[in-house]
């Protein structure tokens, strides 16, 4: 897999060759940014989004056998929204979305996703893991469309929220639409604070109350961070870190 770095711009457009397999990484963002990436037959794209803009919209359109993976992460401190529109066209077409994000200060998020299955035998995940801090405020809108060709689609959404702010809020809007019969199609949605009996262990070993906190908020978005250089992950957590450990 080769790695590739982007900007983006108001109007960013793209197009990944048949069976090209690559790493895109977002290293900058104008303050809204647009992406229309193409995925052609058979490729393979892991597009890695550090959250940096107020508004950005992301149009993906993934073609037959070819795999898309989309990871949007970072600690955000500011009020953005995220459009993200991914069509699976071709038969077979894969797509991940992966959502590691920690909210702070009085930021206010709002992320809207929308994943279509547009064609046979297609495979759809969308895996949320949102941290709320301060005085933050979230909302996550998912739609799993499956169209009238959509037969064999296996889809499934999951938004989980760790509350860590008296007074943050949250949302989660996961919803369904399906036109086809032959469907897997589901969605979860769980919103709690750090378990205490997991704090208390941690606490029990030596760990002051703060490190063992960020030990689990770390833990916690782990699961959506498979496939990230090791340099925007850990940059993500030592930030995480410091916020947790002032």
């Amino acid at each position: 897999m080769s790695d590739e770095q982007i900007n983006l711009t108001a109007d960013t457009t793209l197009s990944i060759a048949s069976r090209q397999v690559t790493r895109l990484i977002v290293v900058s963002a104008k303050t809204e940014a647009k992406l229309t990436l193409i995925i052609n037959e058979g490729a393979g794209v892991h597009l890695i989004v550090p959250l940096s803009a107020n508004k950005a919209s992301f149009q993906i359109n993934v073609k037959t056998r070819a795999q898309f993976t989309m990871t949007l992460l970072g600690l955000i401190d500011f009020d953005s929204m995220g459009d993200i529109k991914i069509s699976l066209t071709g038969e077979q077409a894969k797509a991940i979305v992966e959502l590691a994000v920690v909210s702070q200060q009085t930021s206010q998020t709002n992320f809207n996703i929308r994943l279509e299955h547009l064609s046979n035998r297609t495979t759809g995940r969308i895996n949320s893991r949102r941290v709320q801090q301060d005085k933050s405020a979230s909302v996550l809108t998912g739609l799993l469309y499956v169209g009238e060709r959509g037969n064999g689609t296996n889809t499934y959404l999951s938004d989980k929220v760790l509350l860590l702010g008296e007074l943050s809020q949250v949302k989660s809007d996961p919803q369904l639409e399906i036109l086809a019969c032959d469907v897997k199609a589901s969605h979860g949605a769980t919103i709690g604070q750090i378990s205490e009996e997991e704090l208390f262990y941690l606490r029990s070993r030596g760990l002051p109350k703060s490190v063992a906190q960020s030990i689990l908020v770390q833990s916690f978005l782990m699961p959506a961070l498979i496939g990230v250089p090791l340099e925007i992950r850990d940059k993500l957590l030592h930030e995480v870190s410091i916020r947790q450990n002032p």
